[in-house]
């Protein structure tokens, strides 16, 4: 399975057939895995910008936010014991890869 990030950052393909496409936002080659059979991105927009996407493209989910007044964008994510650790301004995460919600938020000091 070949699994990558279009060179323009619109479109996901795989086996180098286009899989989704984002025409409104560019997607982060960096930041970018799979979990679970999922497809994680990240996307360059102002909030919820880590979806999940099966392998048709079929959109499952997108992040939620960490809190109702706080809607920075996640700035990165790692994929590690089959949960996702996404950091945003002040806090760090850790998301059910399933659902896209948020299990655990600690916040700096």
């Amino acid at each position: 399975m070949n699994l990558r990030i279009s060179d323009d950052g619109h479109s996901v393909l795989l086996d180098n057939k286009i899989i989704y496409t984002s025409k409104e936002y560019e997607m982060s080659k960096r930041f970018f895995g799979t979990i679970n059979g999922k497809i994680i991105i990240r996307l360059f927009r102002d909030n919820n910008n880590i979806i999940c996407i099966d392998k048709d493209g079929t959109l499952i989910w997108e992040v939620e936010d960490t809190t109702e007044d706080h809607r920075d964008p996640y700035q990165a994510f790692d994929i590690r014991n089959n949960f996702i650790f996404a950091s945003v301004t002040l806090a760090n995460v850790k998301i059910d890869p399933h659902t896209g919600k948020i299990l655990e938020q600690t916040y700096a000091k």
